[in-house]
């Protein structure tokens, strides 16, 4: 192997894990394809780096740092260090540190073995070689990384697995070739400027990337529209029951950005779309449609729509444009060569070009599959790394592949997975697509991580993605995992997997049915029973029934000695499990979610359950005392029922991950608790009746990355919280005991604070992570402290000038000067509620969104001209009379101004992207500025601007679709007071466009 293959550089000391950690890491890379140099110090002749080492690291896209006890000991360490720290400097190479068996502040400060290490080097080594390392050791500290105390081998095993589960998802990064030329002419058919409403279709045959085209075009626009939405795999999700409506309900919790009640019928779901949604800019895409599908019973006619709109339809089959009438049509083919040539290097060679003995094979395999997207992936994926004669092989099943026949070139690569593989790949084809990767692994493995590496292998292949967590496979994929299935047998009853419900009822109904074969179970019909002879299905591994209106689970259902997962989401008229299910050894994930049940028929007999669920089940008051010994748990879900206590014995779950308790009545969490060193989140969130002081014992949870208390009853929390490595998530929201936040850990990613007692800011100067920060003491209640209150308050500064990577900042905090926002250049979306804030600081260019609130400076606004991306600005009870650089707002769609004294608007008309202006209760103001060549806008409000008469000049505006005004005397003052809405807008658009935006980061 030439130095230039490598991928990944291990950089580690010898004796501190080269027999343990480092060599299962090592091993699960290689295995798993990915070229890695372990430098190995035995092999090493000279005190001096050779070319090829520093080559090695050079050319490697990741290192991976295992910083031992011993590792600053060694100057050949601290010399590779400096130089993967350089390679980051100039290259961007991605360094990953993992910290084994040490803090990563003993590594920052160099404290402990590693100050005693850098105390001998200093007698050594010159000033400046010792400055570098000792840098070099710092800086690797502010990167991501992992925290491994190993106790043992099994241990050392399974953090190795996940390390390369990471290593493999940054590998495995999508490249996009050939396809911009595709997004560019359905771009031209959209034409977005237009403020007709268009609807697209794109066509081809399976494979060939319409829906890639789709999801980039989606990214790309989507934020020029008012509410969006992408309903994926339409065709198949058609096929289930109550689908139509439950496409429907996607819809509308998509354009809302929120979930929406359950819709009782098709007619209904129309109505509710057209009444909600009448006359806004939507951007709707259906994915993968099919003739018999009528559009009309998703959304009616488009009459509803408003002007601007774009619907994006996909489809095999061009007579699905051709019945709904859609006359921009775009024909997707197979790729150019060149390109189709380009695409295969990416995947077989990552990125290269061809080797000289391997580049007369690519071109020959490229042309045989088609020059198809889809299957240049799989087969690229697939061939990279292996043999020529691996090459060789491939080719010729292929060339007996007729031409156009997708799954069959596909079939040559499902055929070569390994067996474990190949029923992975099936599982998920029938049953997983859409499933969350964590809950799918626990049935596929003893332990969640073997199961997840099992699981890479599929998406190093490109035969999966994962997608936010959850699985993802192409429909042609999916389709030949079934039809494999089909082939089996003709008998259903023989098949091992069951996933048209019509069939598994079919089935169930069959008298005394004996089977040998049936392994997974999927019903979607809402009414059915399950017969006594469930238990005869002995081979059953899933039962799956989420959402139906099953009663009663027959006892027979012990006899199941199989069963891995039985899932019962929403079976709203379950009240009752049989004891026997409390039997059934082989069972890890129970989930239960919403039904009535009041009883959990746990036994000390479930030692592999790894996954239970019961949110949202009211009816449970109390824990049995068996969930102690379910040593194998890793995910506990108590959140939504009334159980108050949680048992002492908790503690012996020592495999758990992650505990939910959110929403019940737990008045304190047990002492036992602060022992699950693996525990990663611990969600207590709207607990009331949780109360007092956190104990210094949570310094503990070394593993915690999540800790949620938000509106709790908890006073206090130790200064050892910033002794907690990983700790990423931390919500106090509506803590309002809590008077005082003490020091916290730089792991920080997002912190949310508020209480009304607290009477000092937290110390955040620290917190370099730090992307989204929510600070309040009171400020943003409906009803503020009185004047007299206010001035009793010393204003404090807040220094912001570390926060590099804050992107969402609000504050919502009576006296308060922040220092330093001008440093913030990601920073997007900013709130300020700060009464008598001192002066308005300079704030970064690059605000998409900005909410000022009760500002009193009569001095007026300091020029904001140079916020060119700002699209979003709202001020609310502030005493300024203009605001300067008004018309240098080009990206500006929403201006929301209340209760102001702001005199004039006239810079507002150069706005030519506003789409809604809202004026309220501005007394001041003397008339709106000339609207006529606001040709996007389509809602005014004036409401109690006494001085504003009627609205002008908006009669040749064909945007506009909603106008209001009023005149009437200003409602209550506790209107005027209430700042808590726009942070809580905010964050809610920010949680909409997430989801959105996370749907493609596989993109």
């Amino acid at each position: 192997m030439q130095v230039g293959d490598y991928e990944v550089f291990l950089s580690y000391r010898g004796p501190d894990t080269r027999a343990g950690f480092t060599d299962f890491l090592y091993t699960y890379l290689v295995d798993l394809g990915v070229r890695t140099f372990k430098d190995d110090e035995d092999l090493r002749i000279s005190k001096e780096f050779s070319p090829e080492l520093i080559q090695a690291i050079e050319q490697s896209k990741i290192s991976i740092l295992i910083l031992s006890k011993d590792y600053a000991s060694s100057v050949w360490c601290l010399k590779e260090l400096t130089q993967m720290v350089e390679c980051r400097k100039r290259k961007g190479q991605i360094i990953l540190p993992i910290f084994y068996n040490v803090k990563p502040s003993m590594v920052r400060d160099q404290t402990g073995c590693y100050g005693k290490a850098i105390s001998l080097h200093r007698q050594r080594y010159d000033d400046e070689t010792v400055r570098l390392w000792t840098a070099a050791l710092r800086k690797v500290t502010e990167l991501r990384g992992f925290d491994l105390t190993a106790n043992s081998v099994p241990r050392e095993a399974s953090f190795a697995k996940k390390i390369v589960e990471y290593v493999l998802s940054i590998l495995k990064r999508r490249n996009f070739v050939g396809i911009e030329h595709h997004v560019e002419r359905v771009m031209e058919l959209l034409n977005v400027e237009s403020s007709d409403v268009h609807v697209v279709g794109i066509h081809g045959i399976g494979g060939t990337g319409k829906t890639t085209i789709a999801k980039l075009i989606y990214k790309k626009i989507f934020h020029l529209f008012d509410s969006f939405s992408f309903l994926e795999s339409v065709r198949e999700n058609a096929k289930k029951p109550g689908s139509l409506v439950n496409l429907q309900g996607q819809l509308i919790s998509d354009l809302l950005g929120a979930m929406h009640r359950q819709i009782p019928s098709v007619n209904d779901g129309i109505k509710s779309i057209r009444s909600i949604f009448f006359h806004k800019k939507l951007l709707i895409v259906l994915d993968d449609i099919e003739p018999s599908l009528e559009l009309a019973e998703i959304i009616e006619s488009l009459d509803w729509l408003g002007s601007g709109s774009r619907i994006i339809i996909t489809t095999r089959d061009e007579q699905a444009l051709n019945e709904l009438g859609v006359s921009l049509k775009y024909k997707v083919g197979g790729m150019q060569p060149q390109e189709a040539l380009k695409l295969f290097h990416v995947h077989a060679f990552r990125e290269k070009s061809a080797p000289d003995d391997f580049a007369t094979l690519s071109e020959r395999i490229v042309s045989t599959i088609d020059r198809l997207p889809l299957t240049i992936e799989v087969v690229g994926s697939y061939l990279f790394s292996k043999s020529k004669e691996v090459w060789t092989q491939t080719l010729d099943e292929l060339e007996n592949v007729p031409e156009l026949q997708v799954q069959q070139n596909l079939m040559v690569i499902i055929k070569a997975l390994p067996e474990k593989q190949r029923q992975i790949f099936l599982d998920i084809a029938c049953f997983f697509i859409g499933e969350y990767k964590s809950v799918a692994c626990h049935l596929w493995s003893d332990h969640d991580s073997a199961g997840e590496l099992e699981l890479e292998v599929l998406v190093l292949w490109s035969i999966v993605k994962i997608e936010n967590d959850k699985l993802w496979m192409h429909d042609q994929l999916r389709d030949l995992g079934r039809n494999i299935l089909q082939r089996e047998y003709s008998e259903t009853g023989k098949r091992s997997r069951l996933w048209i419900h019509e069939e598994a009822l079919d089935v169930l109904m069959k008298e005394k049915v004996r089977s040998k074969f049936i392994m997974y179970l999927f019903i979607t019909a809402f009414t059915f029973d399950f017969a006594e002879e469930l238990g005869s299905l002995i081979s059953l591994e899933e039962i799956l029934i989420d959402g139906t209106a099953v009663q009663e689970i027959p006892a027979s259902i012990g006899h199941l000695q199989n069963l891995g997962r039985f899932s019962a989401y929403n079976c709203l008229s379950l009240i009752q499990l049989p004891e026997s299910i409390g039997h059934v050894e082989s069972l890890r994930v129970l989930a239960l979610n919403g039904t009535k049940i009041a009883k959990l028929p746990l036994s000390r007999e479930l030692q592999v359950l790894q996954h239970l669920s019961i949110n949202h089940c009211w009816s449970i008051l109390k824990l049995p005392t068996s969930l102690g010994t379910l040593a194998s748990m890793t995910k506990l879900d108590l959140s939504s029922t009334a159980i108050v206590e949680l048992p002492d014995d908790v503690s012996k779950l020592n495999l758990l991950t992650v505990l939910k308790i959110d929403f019940t009545f737990v008045r304190k969490l047990p002492s036992t608790i602060w022992t699950l060193k693996r525990l990663e989140e611990l969600h207590a969130s709207r607990c009331r009746s949780l109360d007092g002081e956190i104990p210094r014992d949570i310094e503990m949870l070394s593993a915690l990355k999540v800790l949620r208390l938000g509106y709790s009853q908890i006073c206090g929390l130790p200064d050892s919280i910033s002794r907690l490595p990983n700790l990423q998530t931390l919500d106090l929201l509506h803590c309002d005991q809590l008077r005082e936040v003490p020091k916290l850990p730089p792991s920080l990613i997002s912190l949310f604070v508020s209480s009304k007692l607290m009477h000092k800011i937290p110390d955040i100067g620290n917190l370099v992570k730090l992307g989204e920060l929510f600070l309040a003491d009171g400020s943003q209640e409906p009803v503020l402290p009185i004047e007299s209150q206010i001035e009793l308050k010393r204003c404090t500064d807040l220094q912001l000038w570390s926060l590099l990577e804050l992107k969402i900042l609000q504050l919502s905090v009576l006296k308060i000067q922040p220092v330093g926002l001008h440093y913030l250049i990601k920073l997007r979306k900013l709130s300020l509620c700060c009464i008598h804030l001192e002066e308005l600081p300079q704030l970064p260019p690059g605000l998409s969104t900005l909410s000022l609130h009760h500002y009193k400076l009569w001095t007026g606004l300091p020029n904001l001209s140079h916020l060119e991306f700002l699209s979003e600005f709202e001020l609310f009870n502030c005493a300024v009379k203009e605001v300067a650089g008004l018309g240098e707002f080009k990206s500006l769609r929403v201006f929301r101004i209340s209760h102001c004294n702001l005199q004039r608007l006239d810079e507002l008309e150069n706005s030519i992207f506003l789409a809604s202006l809202n004026v309220s209760y501005c007394r001041s103001l003397e008339k709106l500025p000339n609207l006529s060549n606001l040709k996007m806008l389509k809602d005014i409000k004036i409401k109690d601007c006494p001085k504003i008469p009627d609205i002008r000049s908006v009669e040749h505006l064909k945007s506009l679709e909603k106008l209001s005004s009023s005149t009437t005397e200003a409602e209550s003052s506790s209107e005027v007071t209430n700042s808590a809405d726009f942070p809580t807008r905010l964050h809610r658009w920010s949680m909409a466009l997430d989801k959105h935006v996370s749907c493609l980061e596989f993109l």
